[in-house]
């Protein structure tokens, strides 16, 4: 996973090149300096921008730390890892003064070309009162430096310790999606267990006691650094002081009203997103421990994210399947919209990761369908894409009230699909389409096993027409059949279009 073929190894930049792009590392160019060296913005004739970061020629300084970087990053493919685009070290002899001669000498140039990140540091956009992006944003980057770390310790054949996450180490792209950077000083480790170092390691407000102590590193050094960061984007950099002087429920308490208090979305997606809130905070708190065997590993924290996601998700689309209920009812009273709740509760949420086995069966404009086993039994699986949130809510919403051995049973939806899909789960008919099988099968349909497809078909046409409900697309291709019973042979209905203007609730 972290092998490097040619084609990706970064491009060898001459000094003539990096000096052009950067006005002579001109102080207009700067973008950053730390200790070490001095970050510039690189621009090339056609507009393309890179980072340009150029360490310092300095006594005492050799190549180690600027290996140590290099090699890390030719590592690395990750969209929360910034990216190395090139490099340069060059060696040029210089005329200087040493004890009152003038000798010559060698200079070593040494610098890293990186993509260049439009928004700079996350240091910057902390402030006290947290006022410079709303939670939406927040959240992004607190994910994506997760899914950053998790990378490092988890999706390398020999896991990375960064040692030195901090907000001015995670730099934001134009979409202020993160990415980790400055890998100066990160470490190697073939195992996880605990060493002792004599090393100069992190910063100081970001190193864990442990480390201050006892020099002791594991993977819960970037855990505790990681805590640190989570807790000043969500809390401010002075609310990360409250966290000291308040217990963990009163803190955690303060941050999600704070929060919650700003949320602009309806009533279902404002409660899941303060739930959000509290849990990413209360993870921050879990990180900063004293104890590091307490502290959570980041796939532990990945994880907990993405079940909030789940729930963020499940109210979002919960609020669009009311909407799609109530405007289709012809009484839309506040009578109406509690019932409509009502009934909302006995939609299922099936998790992606309960459906097994799944066999693709063909795709049309509308997404994929897959064949799957859920609960031990065979299900269909309509993938559909997230740019059609109306026609699936449609279908949905239609499914979730038919009740009819005539009608294709509809299990629930799936809201966590990979790639930000989603997907409803039917029942599974093993011929497909009427009309699959009556171009397989025509031989073997007789007169008798015809006239019973086409009562199954009026069963469930008459059915829907009791419902007040118009299907719009009956044809061969939206006619399922289960063939395997030569003596009773099944169609049902499946796949209803948009019912706007044709669907009538009759609340009793």
């Amino acid at each position: 996973m972290d092998n490097t073929s040619a084609e990706e190894l970064p491009l060898v930049m001459p000094l003539d090149l990096l000096r052009g792009i950067t006005n002579d590392f001109s102080e207009e160019r700067e973008l950053g300096s730390g200790s070490y060296g001095k970050v510039y913005m690189g621009v090339y004739p056609d507009g393309e921008k890179i980072a340009v970061k150029k360490l310092y020629d300095m006594p005492g300084l050799d190549d180690k730390q600027f290996l140590n970087e290099f090699k890390t990053l030719t590592r690395l493919r990750n969209q929360n890892i910034v990216r190395l685009v090139g490099y340069c070290r060059d060696i040029q002899d210089v005329h200087v003064m040493y004890e009152g001669k003038l000798v010559i000498a060698e200079r070593t140039h040494r610098v890293l070309c990186l993509e260049y990140m439009s928004n700079g540091s996350l240091d910057k956009y902390l402030s006290d009162e947290c006022d410079r992006y709303d939670w939406h944003t927040g959240y992004r980057i607190i994910k994506g430096v997760c899914e950053g770390l998790k990378y490092l310790h988890n999706g390398l054949k020999t896991p990375i310790y960064h040692l030195d996450l901090k907000p001015a180490n995670i730099l934001l792209d134009e979409n202020m999606v993160p990415r980790i950077a400055d890998f100066r000083i990160s470490r190697l480790f073939s195992d996880e267990q605990t060493r002792a170092t004599i090393s100069s390691l992190g910063t100081l407000g970001y190193s864990p006691p442990e480390f201050i102590r006892n020099n002791l590193v594991s993977n819960k050094f970037d855990i505790f650094s990681l805590g640190v960061v989570i807790i000043k984007i969500m809390a401010g950099r002075v609310g990360y002081f409250k966290s000291a002087e308040m217990s963990s429920q009163e803190f955690t308490n303060l941050v999600q009203e704070n929060w919650t208090s700003r949320l602009v979305e309806t009533a279902n997606r404002r409660n899941a997103y303060s739930e959000q809130v509290k849990i990413c905070i209360t993870i921050g708190l879990s990180c900063v421990q004293e104890d590091r065997h307490k502290r959570p590993t980041i796939q532990d924290i990945v994880y907990r994210l993405e079940e909030t996601e789940t729930e963020c998700t499940y109210a979002a689309m919960k609020d669009l399947l009311l909407i799609s209920m109530v405007t289709k009812s012809k009484r839309v009273d506040w009578v109406s919209g509690l019932q409509v709740r009502d009934e909302l509760g006995r939609l299922q949420i099936i998790k992606n990761n309960d459906l097994e086995e799944l066999q693709e069966l063909g795709s049309r404009t509308f997404g994929t369908v897959y064949h799957g086993i859920w609960g031990g039994s065979d299900v269909a699986i309509k993938r559909i894409s997230d740019k059609m949130p109306n026609d699936f809510w449609n279908e949905a919403s239609n499914l979730a009230y038919l009740h009819h051995p005539n009608v294709v049973a509809f299990y629930g939806v799936v809201l966590d699909v990979p790639e930000g899909s989603i997907a409803t789960v039917t029942e599974y008919m093993v011929n497909g389409s009427l009309r699959t099988a009556l171009l397989k099968n025509s031989k073997c349909l007789d007169r008798r096993k015809r006239l019973i497809i086409a009562m199954d078909t009026a069963f469930g046409m008459e059915y829907l027409h009791n419902k007040n409900l118009v299907h719009f697309s009956l044809k061969s291709d939206n006619l399922l059949v289960d063939l395997r019973d030569p003596q009773r042979p099944v169609c049902k209905l499946k796949g209803m279009a948009s019912m706007d203007g044709a669907r009538t609730f009759e609340w009793k």
